[in-house]
């Protein structure tokens, strides 16, 4: 990395889960997730779940500088999607999902994101 810019998020993101690999990174009650790996997750555990769905989205032909929509309430998958998006190279898009059917479609229009 050049010393005259910023880290990128990505970058941060990965300098992290190298640094700390074993120290927990998510913390959730597991209930509320099918008991999804004990309620937590290490760096490393995070990473291996953020690079598995960028690859998704990759192979899906999802393109840097592309928008993708999330709308979900606040989650761990929430955290790993929007980290995904961006290692993926795209724009994360946020949905509320309170928002009715006509405001979020605005929005994903708006944004131009691929249908």
């Amino acid at each position: 990395m050049r010393e005259d810019r910023l880290p990128t998020l990505s970058e941060c993101f990965y300098t992290t889960c190298r640094r700390f690999s074993v120290r927990k990174a998510q913390l959730f009650n597991s209930e509320l997730y099918h008991n999804d790996n004990n309620g937590s997750f290490t760096y490393r555990e995070m990473q291996e779940r953020v690079e598995s769905i960028a690859c998704g989205l990759l192979a899906l032909g999802f393109e840097k500088k592309e928008r993708a929509a999330i709308m979900a309430h606040n989650s761990p998958y929430w955290t790993q999607a929007d980290f995904a998006i961006i290692n993926g190279g795209g724009v994360t898009v946020t949905i509320y999902p309170t928002l009715s059917l006509k405001e979020a479609s605005y929005i994903i229009n708006d944004a131009r994101c691929r249908g």
